[in-house]
C-alpha cells in the first residue's frame, strides 16, 4: 500500500474520505469505527501514532461489541497494527503517555490517528453519579444483567459488595455497577446503582476547554512535531467523538476543519 497512491474512496464505506494529494485521510464519527479502517488498509506491520486525550485500551465484551474506549486492543488482536504509541496532549496532567516533544520517530510504516478530544475534551459521564435504589430495583437489575466481575470492600463497619454487569447493548454504553452497602453497626442495608466510569475511574476522563490562544499553541506544536516525521503516514484517521460527548459539539466541526487543513498543507 503506497503512501502516495492510496485509493481513498475504497478504504471503508462507514468513513468519510477526504480528498488530499497525500496519504488517505478517513474521518469517522466515533473512535472505535477506525479499527475497521486500519484492518482494511492491509498494513499489519504499521505502528499507530495515537493522538488522544484517552488511552482507549478498553477490552471489548464477549459479544465483541465495541465502544469508543475499545480501540487499541481490538486493533492489535485483529493484526491491523503491530504496536501503538499514545501521544497525549500537553494540557493533560498525567504521567502516562508520550508528550509531543518526546514522540518516537517511526522507522517503518505508520498510521496517524487523531481523536478531536486531543484539542478540546469533555467528560460525558460527569452526570452519571451514583444513585440509591430500592432492594427490588437492585435485584431486578442483577437478574437482568450478565455478571462481569464481583468484589467486596470494607471500611470499618461498612461492607460494600459490588457487582459489575457487562455493558448493556449500544455503542456508547458502559458497564453498570451495583452495590449492596451493609452497615454492620446499625444493621442498615442500602443499594446503589452507578457506572464504573466514576469514583475510582474519574481521573480517566479529563476535561479541557481551551481558549483560542491555547488552540493556536497546540496546533503550532502539532505542526512542528509532524514536520519532523521522515515520511508521510500510510493512512490518517480522525475521530470526531461528538456523538459520544467527548468533544464539545460547538467545537467539533471547527477542530476537524483546522486539523484537515493542517494535514493537507503538510502533505500536499
Amino acid at each position: 500500500m503506497s503512501a502516495s497512491a492510496v485509493p481513498i474512496l475504497l478504504i471503508v464505506a462507514a468513513g468519510v474520505a477526504c480528498a488530499t494529494s497525500g496519504p488517505a485521510l478517513i474521518v469517522v464519527e466515533e473512535h472505535h469505527e477506525a479499527v475497521e479502517v486500519w484492518v482494511r488498509a492491509g498494513a499489519p506491520g504499521a505502528l499507530l501514532l495515537h493522538f488522544d486525550a484517552h488511552e482507549d485500551l478498553g477490552e471489548p465484551d464477549e459479544d465483541g461489541e465495541l465502544s469508543p474506549a475499545d480501540v487499541i486492543v481490538p486493533a492489535l488482536r485483529a493484526g491491523a497494527i503491530r504496536d501503538c504509541v499514545w501521544l497525549k496532549p500537553p494540557w493533560l496532567a498525567s504521567k502516562r503517555g508520550t508528550p509531543l516533544c518526546g514522540m518516537v520517530v517511526p522507522e517503518g510504516p505508520y498510521f496517524l490517528d487523531f481523536d478531536l478530544d486531543f484539542f478540546a475534551c469533555e467528560n460525558p459521564h460527569a452526570g452519571h453519579l451514583d444513585a440509591e435504589i430500592t432492594r427490588a430495583e437492585y435485584e431486578a437489575a442483577l437478574a437482568g444483567g450478565r455478571v462481569r466481575m464481583r468484589g467486596e470492600a470494607r471500611d470499618g463497619d461498612v461492607v460494600t459488595e459490588s457487582v459489575i454487569l457487562a455493558r448493556p447493548p449500544g455503542p456508547y454504553s458502559w458497564p453498570v455497577r451495583l452495590d449492596r452497602v451493609r452497615d454492620l453497626g446499625t444493621g442498615r442495608t442500602r443499594y446503589v446503582k452507578g457506572t464504573i466510569c466514576m469514583g475510582e475511574y474519574r481521573e480517566a476522563f479529563p476535561v479541557h476547554r481551551p481558549s483560542e490562544e491555547d488552540l493556536d499553541m497546540l496546533f503550532a506544536g502539532l505542526r512542528a512535531t509532524l514536520a519532523r516525521l521522515p515520511r508521510p503516514p500510510l493512512l490518517v484517521t480522525i475521530a470526531r467523538s461528538v456523538t459520544s460527548g467527548f468533544v464539545p459539539a460547538d467545537r467539533g466541526p471547527i477542530l476537524e476543519a483546522r486539523l484537515v487543513a493542517l494535514l493537507a498543507d503538510l502533505w500536499r
